[in-house]
Formats: C-alpha cells, sequence, structure tokens
C-alpha cells in the first residue's frame, strides 16, 4: 500500500474546507462504505491502515474505500464494541457475542465459551489478551486458557469500562473506580486519589504516563502519582466525556457526547483547553465514542449517526481562495526565507505566513506540475520534488532540472533527505538517487538489491546510516550500499500459538531448492566450489525438533533478481506458557538499570528481561545518549546501578570510563558481546548474546549485591601434550571452532586454512604431519586441494584427512582417487578423530598418498546411525 499520508492528502487538504483553528474536517458515512454511522473504536495497524469498529461490521480503510469484515468472515456478531491491535499487525475484534482475530482474511473465535457473552472492550499486552465484560469483571487469555478477575480478586466493579496497557502494568476502568494489575498484584485508585469518577477512557501517552477519562475530568497517572484535571466553566465543555487520546505533540485530545472535541497540553493540563470544536465553528453535536490520532498527526473519531470524522493539523488546509490558494490539494509545505512555500498538485505558491500567496515559478519543470515536497538544505540550496523531476533552486537565483536523462532514478520524486555530507537523497518510485553537491547523480535500484523501488521516504539515524521506506519495508543503505536485513519476529496468540519467523533480503531459494531443503544433507547449492559454507544438517534436524513438538516449520521464498526477493523460514508451535520465575524478579526489584545499544531489537529485549525481574530500565541508542540519560538521573538523584552495553566487533567502551568517574561508587557494568573473545578492560561483568533471563538476572544481581568481590582468578588450561603438526582446512567458521576445540581437548593444537587454495599453499609452505581437508570449499575444494598436493609433494607430503558431511556409497573412492588418506563425517566425533590422528602419528606408520587402506569413521565404516559422530560427545 502506497503511504497512508498520500492518499488521505487527496482527500483531508482540501482547500476552503470547513475548519477551526487551523484543522481542517472531513466526514465519511454510508456514502464513502461505511456500513454504519455508528462507529464505536478506532485503530491502525502496523500497514497503516484504519480500522473501525461499527454496528455492522469491522471495516478496513486504505484511504480510498472501505471493505467491511462481518458474521458471514467470521465475527461472531456485527455489532463491533471495540478492537486492538498485536504484536503482529493483527486486529482483534470485540464483540457482545465473543472475540474474533482476523487470521487469514477471516475472522477466528478466541476464548471458547467463557467470552461470547458482554464482551465491551479489548487490549493485548505481549502474548495475553485482556478482554472487559459488561457484567463478569475482566477476562484473560493467554496459551489457550482463560482466567476471570473480578470483584473477588479485588476489582471495583465487574463492570469494566475501557483496558489499557504501560509498560508493566495493566490498567482496568470501572463505574466504581480504576484498577493496576502488576506481577500480579492489584491496587486501585479512586476520586480520594485524584482519579475522575465514574471512568470511562483510558488511553497511553508516548511518554508511558496513563490518561484516564471521567464523564467531567480528567488525571494523568505516572507510577503512584495522580495529576487531576477536572472541566471548569471556563472550557466551555458543556458534554460530558467520552473518549480521549494523547499525540506525540504533547497533546491530549477529548471527545464529549455532545459532538464536542478539545485538546490540552499535557505538559501543562490546568492550563486552559488548546482548543475546542463544536457544531458552531463546523463540527457536529453528534457523539464522539472513539478518538485516535493517527501516524501523520490526523485525529480520528468514531461518531455515532454520523460515521467517521477526521482533523488534520495541516497549517494551510483553511487557507482558500481568497488568499490565492485556489488549489484542490496541498502536499507539501517549508519555511524558507521567512515565507511559507507550498507545494499542491498543480504548482506551488509562495507568501507571507499570513497569506496573500503568490505563483512560485518551478522553471524549467512545468507550472502546473504535482509538487511532492520542499527541502532546504545547509548550503542555502531548496530542492523541490515534483512529478517533472528534481528541481534544484541556488540563492543567487540560479535552477536545475535533475530528470532521468541526468541519471535520476524517476521523475516522480516523492521525498528528500539531506545526508550527512551535504548530498541530496531522493526517494521516487523507481529507485533512490543520491545528487552531489556538484552535480553528479547516482541511482540505486532493484539490481543494487533495493528489494522495492518505490521510495517513498528517506531519513537518517545518529549514525548517519540511510533509512528508507518502502512498501515492502524499511531498508538501511550506508557508505552507498544497500545492506540486506534479517530479522527475527517472535510472537505469541493468546490462545497458545507461538510464531518465530526469521526473514532475510537475499537471493533467495527457488521452487526447485525448496522441496529438498529439509533434506538430510541437503543444500540449495550443492556444487563443491559454492561460497556458502554448511554441512546440510541445520534444517533437516530443525525440522525433527519442531515436529517432535507437535509443530510445524515451513519456508517461503522470492528468487534473485524479482523485486522483494529473499526468503522466510516460519516455525509454528502449540505451547503452553511456563509460570514465570520469581527469584529473579525479587534480586532486582527496583534496581536502576541503563541498556546501551544501537539495535533496537536488541536494545528491548534486554531491557524486557530487566523489567520482568523488576528492575526500572532506561534506554540509550549511543553513547552519547547515554552520558546525558546518566547525567539526568544523576541530578535527579537517582542514579543508574548497573548499565548493560553492547560490546560489537567495532565497538568503543572508552566513553564509558567517563560515565563511571562521575560517582563514588560506579555502576556495575556489563558489556553483552556476540563472539567469544576477551572481555572488554574495565567490565564486571561479560555474557555473550543472546544472555538468557536468568544468566542475565543472576549477573547483573551478583555483582550489584558484591560489586567490591573480585572475580575468581581464571583456571589456566592444560597445554597441549601432542606436538603433531596440523592443518585445519574448513570455510565454515561454527565448524572450525568445533574442530578445534575438539583437537584441544585432544591435546593438538592446529593452523587454519579459511579454503582449498589456502590450504595448498599452507601445505606446500609449511612441514605439516596432517591436513584435516574439508571436501566442499570455495575456490578450491578439498579433493582438488589434495590432488594439487600429491602432484606437488608425492609421498612427502601430510596425511590427508577428509571432514565431510556428505557421507555416501561412493566418496571414499572418490576421496582415495583423489589421494586422501582418511575419511570422517560430520558432526566430528572426538573418539574418531583420536583414532584418525593416532593412525598417522603412530611410529613407522607413513602416509598413504591414496595408495593404501583408507581410513573410514563413521557411516561409511558401517557405524550405526545412532552412534553418528556427535559434537556433544564428551
Amino acid at each position: 500500500m502506497r503511504p497512508l499520508l498520500t492518499a488521505l492528502a487527496a482527500l483531508l487538504l482540501t482547500a476552503g474546507a470547513a475548519s477551526a483553528q487551523q484543522f481542517a474536517v472531513r466526514t465519511y458515512g454510508l456514502a464513502d462504505g461505511l456500513p454504519q454511522t455508528r462507529v464505536n473504536a478506532v485503530a491502525q495497524g502496523p500497514d497503516g491502515y484504519l480500522w473501525f469498529a461499527t454496528q455492522g461490521g469491522v471495516s478496513r480503510f486504505d484511504g480510498t474505500e472501505f471493505v467491511t469484515f462481518t458474521a458471514q468472515e467470521g465475527l461472531p456478531r456485527n455489532y463491533v464494541g471495540d478492537l486492538a491491535v498485536d504484536g503482529r499487525g493483527r486486529i482483534w475484534a470485540a464483540t457482545p457475542n465473543g472475540v474474533a482475530v482476523l487470521d487469514g482474511g477471516r475472522f477466528r473465535p478466541v476464548g471458547g465459551a467463557a467470552l461470547r457473552r458482554h464482551v465491551g472492550s479489548l487490549a493485548v499486552e505481549g502474548s495475553r489478551l485482556w478482554v472487559g465484560s459488561e457484567r463478569e469483571g475482566a477476562f484473560v487469555v493467554e496459551g489457550g486458557r482463560v482466567r476471570r478477575v473480578g470483584r473477588a480478586q479485588g476489582l471495583p466493579s465487574d463492570t469494566v469500562t475501557d483496558i489499557a496497557t504501560t509498560r508493566r502494568a495493566v490498567w482496568l476502568a470501572t463505574p466504581r473506580g480504576l484498577a493496576r494489575i502488576v506481577d500480579g498484584r492489584l491496587r486501585t485508585f479512586r476520586p480520594a486519589d485524584g482519579v475522575p469518577a465514574q471512568p470511562v477512557a483510558l488511553a497511553v501517552a508516548p511518554d508511558g504516563a496513563l490518561w484516564v477519562a471521567g464523564p467531567r475530568g480528567l488525571a494523568r497517572i505516572v507510577g503512584d502519582r495522580v495529576t487531576a484535571r477536572p472541566l471548569t466553566p471556563a472550557d466551555g465543555v458543556t458534554g460530558r466525556i467520552r473518549s480521549l487520546a494523547p499525540d506525540a505533540r504533547g497533546r491530549v485530545w477529548i471527545g464529549t457526547d455532545l459532538g464536542e472535541v478539545g485538546w490540552l497540553d499535557q505538559a501543562t493540563p490546568a492550563a486552559p483547553l488548546g482548543a475546542l470544536y463544536t457544531e458552531a465553528n463546523g463540527f457536529t453535536n453528534r457523539e464522539v465514542r472513539a478518538l485516535h490520532v493517527g501516524r501523520d498527526g490526523e485525529v480520528w473519531t468514531g461518531l455515532t449517526g454520523l460515521g467517521v470524522g477526521v482533523f488534520t493539523s495541516h497549517a494551510f488546509a483553511h487557507f482558500g481562495a481568497s488568499t490565492g490558494l485556489d488549489v484542490p490539494i496541498i502536499w507539501a509545505s517549508a519555511e524558507i526565507g521567512g515565507e511559507v512555500w507550498v507545494g499542491t498538485g498543480r504548482g506551488a505558491f509562495r507568501g507571507p505566513p499570513d497569506g496573500p500567496f503568490r505563483p512560485l515559478s518551478l522553471a524549467p519543470a512545468p507550472p502546473d506540475t504535482r509538487v511532492n515536497v520542499i527541502r532546504r538544505a545547509s548550503s542555502g540550496d531548496v530542492w523541490i520534488g515534483t512529478y517533472h523531476g528534481l528541481l534544484r533552486r541556488r540563492p543567487d537565483g540560479r535552477r536545475q532540472l535533475y530528470t532521468v536523462a541526468d541519471g535520476l532514478a524517476s521523475n516522480y520524486v516523492y521525498d528528500l533527505a539531506e545526508g550527512p555530507d551535504g548530498r541530496m537523497w531522493a526517494g521516487t518510485n523507481d529507485g533512490l538517487s543520491i545528487v552531489s553537491p556538484d552535480g553528479s547523480v547516482a541511482s540505486y535500484g532493484e539490481a543494487d538489491g533495493l528489494a522495492d523501488p518505490f521510495v517513498n521516504g528517506v531519513a537518517f539515524d545518529r549514525a548517519g546510516r540511510a533509512l528508507l521506506a518502502t512498501d515492502r519495508g524499511l531498508v538501511r543503505m550506508e557508505t552507498g550500499r544497500l545492506q540486506g536485513e534479517v530479522t527475527v519476529d517472535v510472537s505469541m496468540d493468546p490462545d497458545g500459538q507461538l510464531q518465530v519467523a526469521v526473514r532475510d533480503t537475499g537471493m533467495g531459494i527457488t521452487a526447485e531448492q525448496r522441496a529438498r531443503l529439509f533434506e538430510a544433507f541437503t543444500q540449495a547449492d550443492a556444487s563443491t566450489t559454492r561460497t556458502h559454507g554448511g554441512t546440510g544438517l541445520g534444517l533437516a534436524i530443525s525440522k525433527r525438533l519442531v515436529e517432535l513438538m507437535g509443530g510445524e516449520i515451513g519456508v517461503e521464498s522470492t528468487p534473485a533478481p524479482a523485486p522483494g526477493h529473499g526468503s522466510t523460514f516460519t516455525v509454528t508451535l502449540r505451547v503452553v506458557p511456563a509460570e514465570a520465575p520469581t527469584t529473579a524478579a525479587a534480586e532486582l526489584d527496583g534496581l536502576r538499570a541503563l541498556v546501551v545499544d544501537d539495535c533496537a531489537a536488541s536494545r528491548r529485549m534486554v531491557a524486557g528481561h530487566l523489567e520482568r525481574a523488576g528492575a526500572d530500565v532506561a534506554q540509550a541508542d549511543d553513547a552519547h545518549a547515554a552520558l546525558a540519560l546518566s547525567a539526568e538521573a544523576d541530578a535527579r538523584g537517582r542514579p543508574f546501578e548497573a548499565v548493560l552495553v553492547d560490546a560489537g566487533p567495532d565497538a568503543d567502551l572508552a566513553w564509558t570510563r567517563a560515565l563511571r568517574s562521575r560517582r563514588a561508587t560506579p555502576p556495575v557494568l556489563v558489556e553483552l558481546r556476540a563472539h567469544d573473545g576477551p572481555a572488554a578492560e574495565g567490565v564486571d561483568a561479560s555474557l555473550l548474546k543472546p544472555a538468557r533471563h536468568a544468566t542475565l538476572c543472576r549477573a547483573v544481581a551478583r555483582r550489584t549485591s558484591d560489586a567490591d568481590e573480585p572475580p575468581p582468578a581464571p583456571t589456566p588450561s592444560a597445554p597441549p601434550s601432542r606436538a603433531l603438526r596440523i592443518l585445519l582446512a574448513e570455510d565454515n567458521a561454527v565448524n572450525r571452532k568445533v574442530a578445534l576445540r575438539t583437537l584441544a581437548a585432544l591435546g593438538y593444537t592446529a593452523d587454519v586454512a579459511a579454503d582449498g587454495a589456502e590450504a595448498v599453499e599452507a601445505a606446500l609452505a609449511g612441514d605439516y604431519d596432517v591436513v584435516l581437508m574439508d571436501i566442499q570449499m570455495p575456490r578450491v575444494d578439498g579433493l582438488e586441494a589434495t590432488r594439487q598436493i600429491r602432484a606437488a609433494l608425492g609421498d612427502r607430503g601430510p596425511a590427508v584427512v577428509a571432514l565431510t558431511a556428505n557421507a555416501l556409497d561412493g566418496d571414499d573412492q572418490a576421496a582415495r582417487e583423489a589421494g586422501m588418506d582418511g575419511y570422517l563425517t560430520k558432526p566430528l566425533r572426538r573418539d574418531a578423530l583420536a583414532a584418525a590422528l593416532a593412525a598417522v602419528e603412530a611410529p613407522g606408520v607413513a602416509p598413504a598418498g591414496g595408495t593404501g587402506p583408507l581410513l573410514v569413521r563413521g557411516p561409511l565404516a558401517g557405524t550405526p546411525p545412532t552412534e553418528a559422530n556427535s559434537v556433544l560427545d564428551g
């Protein structure tokens, strides 16, 4: 779907539309495709679609048309009272006859008989679904089990009017007060605590605060602190509050039963209303049952008897023909030199902030071309993206229009962003273009790895990396190269279905390759000189493990060079959640921790472990942000007690010295590493990623409770006792590590070659007794490498023992003909390797050079499958 903002702009930003205080208003009803005009709830999915709960079903809006789901598509009833979106982007619907989730284009009932009546509100909290009923309290659905929370468990009333979830808590609104549930513990808030009487609506602000609305007032709750904000006559609100929604601009919106919509400043809630929209200034007198703030700041309202209303806060939506903006659509605006420049569907305009506006020349582009974006660069140049190319206006008045003739990816330019080096990045409908200050253009498309060439958004992160928004997702571009992404999504349905999806943007797998992908000893590329290593057992083992657990594993893939190439492996299991351990939670209760990692997913994962154990966690994506957060925490008298830092291969932890030197009692420093290696200087604990919950919590708790205790001195490993000179030729890093550790356990050391060509070079230059030779390697495979060694050194050369996963009939003959002396199968068994090396170093035994009997360990030697070589032996 093209960006929702693009589709909405054509509908919302109409000049001269009904407005109030710089907000344009548009309504949608039966004539626009809405099934009913009573709208109870509004939600937005991760793909940007809007969803509306109505008396006639659930309607999806893509900015152009409504698509409605009813009982024919699986809803328990057409009347839908509330909606929720889970972490997988799925839509959940509450009806008087039960709850259902949209799955594969149809709604599927969830929760069984317990949820088949009086359901009114919904919220999703991780793997839990919270359901509010009108008469029986709240229900928690997790792992296919349903539990009830009612007055017997401390709920003020068995009527639940709304539900909201914050980072660590679930909030339930009832007519008799508010309930908060944290780690199974319930606390109530009543009017005496500052919450409004008869709470009817809950919403969570971007800063994590909870807003509560009652008929005649609001309250903001942070922790246990409640700030009340009753309505006063000065606010001018005559109706009773029915709905509320905070936005990202620091406002909290309210809707009443008399059709009034207004907003308060979240920072100063005691201040008067910032605006109030009523029937008198162009809105309506219908009940506002729902409010939702969209991704682009537009405010959606669910109305009784009227349908859907939407406010757009575009600064020029209220300017019409009288100010010179007699145009149908406004697409862009920017402040340039004290003036406002406006891009429209019929050219561009400029003028003072209050008008009047006059046409802006776009020559040499046509004067009435569509203008999508206007950006001012640090050099003073103004860049304008149009449907006829990219226009550059210099401060001295010179202009240049870049088109496909100049190397631009497309003449249809949708977004612009200036890079850290001053180059202008342009997103088009057919790729990305980068224009240097000297005017040269570089473009990137599908051939360069851009899965979807429609680039509708461009931005830069703090590290200076470009982020490209496409219809198929976000793409990162660094140092002029598109970076393929591997993402892992883990989700669990409230009914107990766990799904793990691993997605990549690699070369993809053909249908023929997919058909045999899960067979043992099978690779997509089976040639002996393939670039990608592996034994061909990983997926076969994964399939067996998943099936033993009663689950399913599958793959979907699009081979390159098709658009969107890449693969998605999915594992689905039916599981029952285990009871959460309580020991770690007690150890970290109240501990203040800071997690520093430039990877948002990794950062959230670590923070989630600590929060579940009771810690109060802050997050930072780089050293600068971490130091700033630490200074703020110190100033508040609540310093961080533990700091957990990503220690990637390029990480520089020198900044942590400044962080620790600020206080007499420095925070405990824990590094999280993706690879084995020595711990960084000055850290108190070093853990490998991904750290298990218990391991992470024990390390932090142990170090913070006894930070002054020196770590035990490491026990030196025993030096190798064998003198055999060994060369290991293996291209796979994991297999290399396994082989080296197995050799070390037997008392040997070895040199390493990363492929067959390096193995030949090392064997001819060194004086080795034995070469452990992988068969399938890039450049030169193991068989050819052995032939070259034998041709150059003859019987004077080392013994060569093959290491391979392909233990099939005929492979021993191929190894013998190549001049190999032994043949070991992977995974490598310690006893088999020991026997092979013992045969080599036995006194008086010389390498056979392929002329003697072949030493075989593994299936070729008759080893039963149950005794196959295992890296776990010993």
